[in-house]
């Protein structure tokens, strides 16, 4: 049943996913982050998670990550060379003329 979940989570978060990318299409946004969509479909596996955490910005305008297990936050943390590879290979997969919107 867990499994089930996790997978109904995921094709939501997909769902919302693609039609923010159309919505940047209609806007002629050429530009997007493909590191978003690759995450929900490949899993957390793939893309190291920083733990949870707060943003504060303070009155000179600096952003700042305070790390909390209760926060609502997480960035992604990139890997070595060889994971740079494999997701430049992926993101050139997803743009391929078949997978065009």
């Amino acid at each position: 049943m867990n499994i089930i979940k996790t997978k109904m989570k995921r094709a939501k978060n997909l769902i919302f996913i693609v039609l923010t990318v159309l919505i940047l299409v209609a806007c002629n946004k050429d530009m997007w982050n493909p590191m978003l969509p690759l995450q929900e479909i490949e899993g957390d596996d793939l893309i190291g998670l920083s733990p949870r955490g707060h943003i504060v910005i303070n009155d000179e305008n600096k952003i700042s990550f305070i790390t909390d297990p209760d926060g609502n936050y997480r960035y992604q943390i990139s890997g070595d060379e060889a994971w740079a590879d494999h997701m430049l290979n992926l993101i050139r997969a997803s743009s391929s003329p078949i997978h065009s919107l």
